[in-house]
């Protein structure tokens, strides 16, 4: 009897385990045409002892790998970014591992912002507003990074400050 009973726990706790492994959510690959675009505002610009995630910057990552940047306090949706560096493929996989993680691939986060109507982040603060393309849909986000972020903003930052060390921007100015 006891070695049913235990034979049976066992087994209770084997089929718990491969039922857990089994729901664990593994990262979606990185799609062949995830491309990402990131604008970075900040009304305090000169401040030069902003961390580089909050300096202004635009950021896009084309599908093949090119990475374009433009920073300064006069960047704008308008700014044309030049041409960095190209990334390989582990460095695109970590930036789409850091987007998927931050959530900004879901049409239904809290970030997600519909890019026809003007999107306005918390008056003198330091914004981001980021499209990510992938599987043909491009979602929109917007995110405060000043003091009002909220949740999230810690792994949108971290992607921010990681597009910004491969286009090779110091930590301190």
């Amino acid at each position: 009897m006891l070695a049913r009973t235990i034979t049976l726990v066992l087994a209770g706790i084997c089929l718990s385990l491969a039922g857990c492994a089994g729901a664990a959510r593994v990262p979606d690959a990185r799609p062949s045409d995830f491309t990402l675009d990131a604008l970075v505002t900040n009304p305090h610009a000169t401040d030069v002892s902003l961390p580089r995630f909050r300096r202004p910057a635009r950021y896009d990552v084309d599908a093949d790998g090119e990475l374009r940047v433009a920073v300064g306090a006069g960047v704008s949706e308008e700014t044309i970014p030049r041409r960095t560096r190209t990334l390989d493929p582990a460095q695109l996989d970590r930036i789409w591992l850091l987007v998927t993680g931050a959530g900004l691939t879901d049409p239904d986060s809290a970030y997600a912002i519909d890019w026809g109507r003007t999107w306005e982040g918390p008056r003198g603060e330091p914004t981001a507003v980021i499209s990510v393309t992938r599987g043909g849909r491009r979602v929109h986000s917007g995110v405060p990074l000043g003091a009002s972020s909220g949740l999230g903003a810690p792994r949108v930052e971290a992607l921010l400050d990681e597009l910004a060390g491969l286009a090779w921007i110091p930590e301190r100015e």
